[in-house]
Formats: C-alpha cells, sequence, structure tokens
C-alpha cells in the first residue's frame, strides 16, 4: 500500500515540476515582450496570447490537481519555495484573462488561488518561528528524495 502511495506522490511532484516549468517558460515570453515595449501598446501575437493561455491552463491544471489531492499538495508545496512563488505569480495572469473561460476552469482556477493563498498565509503567519528553529541541514534539490522528509 505504501508503494502504491509513494508512485502517486513522485507523480504529482513531477506534474507540478512539469507546470511550474511550463509556466516559466510562458512568463518568460510575456516579460520578454513586456521589456521590449517602447511606449507602445501591448504586443497581441499569436505568442503572447498563446504564453497566456498556456498559464491559464497550467494553473487550471495545478488546481485540478489540488482538488484531488488536497492533502499531498499542501506538503509538497512546503518543501518547493520556488513552486509556491511562481505559481503565485501566475495568478496574476490569469485574472487578466479569466474572462474567456467557462464555469467549471473558473471553479478550479479559484480552488488554486484559494490553496496558495491559503499557504500563503498560513506560512506567513508561521515563517518566523520556524526558520529560526531548522537545523542546518542540505537542502535537495530534487522532488523525489524530498519524497522521504514529506510526512505523509
Amino acid at each position: 500500500m505504501e508503494d502504491k502511495h509513494d508512485r502517486k506522490l513522485i507523480i504529482i511532484i513531477e506534474l507540478i515540476e512539469h507546470i511550474v516549468h511550463s509556466i516559466q517558460d510562458s512568463s518568460t515570453i510575456i516579460d520578454n515582450a513586456r521589456s521590449n515595449l517602447n511606449n507602445e501598446t501591448f504586443p497581441k501575437s499569436d505568442g503572447i496570447i498563446e504564453a497566456l493561455f498556456l498559464i491559464l491552463e497550467n494553473v487550471a491544471f495545478f488546481g485540478d490537481i489540488v482538488l484531488h489531492f488536497p492533502n499531498m499538495v499542501p506538503k509538497i508545496l512546503r518543501l518547493e519555495k520556488k513552486w509556491r512563488e511562481i505559481l503565485m505569480l501566475s495568478i496574476q495572469y490569469t485574472d487578466s484573462i479569466q474572462h474567456f473561460v467557462d464555469e467549471s476552469t473558473n471553479a478550479v482556477i479559484s480552488l488554486a488561488k484559494q490553496e496558495l493563498n491559503n499557504f500563503k498565509q498560513k506560512s506567513e503567519s508561521t515563517n518566523y518561528e520556524k526558520d529560526n528553529n531548522l537545523p542546518n541541514e542540505k537542502k535537495s534539490k530534487k522532488g523525489f528524495t524530498k519524497l522521504l522528509k514529506l510526512e505523509l
């Protein structure tokens, strides 16, 4: 039973990692277009529009993962601060184009926002105390080795 649980956790970690990398790639495209503006309107090229919708799609997919695995996602995100930051920033993009999606997708995106906001509030209220009591140990960069640290 535990082996099945571990495999599920590894798959969820891989999915979230893929979501985060896809969002990073799309954000880079948008940020590059934004930095190349000279008092012009924001470009509406196919590449920019595709990048915005890829972010929207990935945030919705993340919300779907939160919906199906509500106990696992916070534990994964607790170990991956960079992933949390990227996901939180991606929510800003989704706010600007959420009127393009249907109700069910909007609901899933709202769930993702809620999860990230809850996590942000929890971490802000307890971070100071926890950071001062952490032992000095090296943190792994791979999600798989962090699997051992998760208290599921």
